[in-house]
């Protein structure tokens, strides 16, 4: 099985990131100031997609994909119940599995290879599972597609 390997870290910095340039451009309007208000959101959201949006664990063979939460579930999902993936945007990333809710997942906490290589893998061997659009994070296919 290959295994992602996803960092904290990485995650922090991005949403960190993020934060600080909203409230730069925010104080360059006049809007904002910069004061100890933006410590706890920059607390609170890497812990939120962290525990929220990536897996504690993630690995994918030709035959299934390996879940582990970390809240204590642990599932091995077949991709032959795949039904849809990708959408959303670049970084939060769904898995549409038949009788099961769908799987978000926030790509920035992996490394960027080893995600393109994650999705290569889902081009190579499942490219007609792309839905036509997403509502949030289910896909579906328009009526007059093929």
């Amino acid at each position: 099985m290959t295994r992602l390997h996803a960092s904290f870290f990485k995650l922090f910095a991005f949403v960190c990131g993020v934060m600080l340039l909203v409230t730069l451009a925010a104080a360059m309007m006049g809007k904002a100031s910069f004061d100890s208000t933006l410590a706890i959101p920059m607390t609170i959201a890497p812990l939120f997609l962290w525990f929220g949006f990536v897996p504690r664990l993630m690995e994918y063979s030709p035959e299934a994909l390996h879940l582990k939460s970390w809240l204590g579930g642990d599932e091995t999902l077949s991709w032959s119940r795949l039904k849809y993936f990708g959408g959303g945007t670049n970084r939060f990333f769904c898995l549409q599995f038949e009788d099961r809710r769908s799987l978000q997942i926030c790509s920035y906490a992996y490394d960027a290879q080893q995600w393109a290589d994650f999705k290569s893998f889902l081009e190579a061997n499942f490219a007609d599972r792309k839905p036509d659009i997403w509502f949030g994070s289910r896909g579906y296919r328009l009526p007059w597609h093929r």
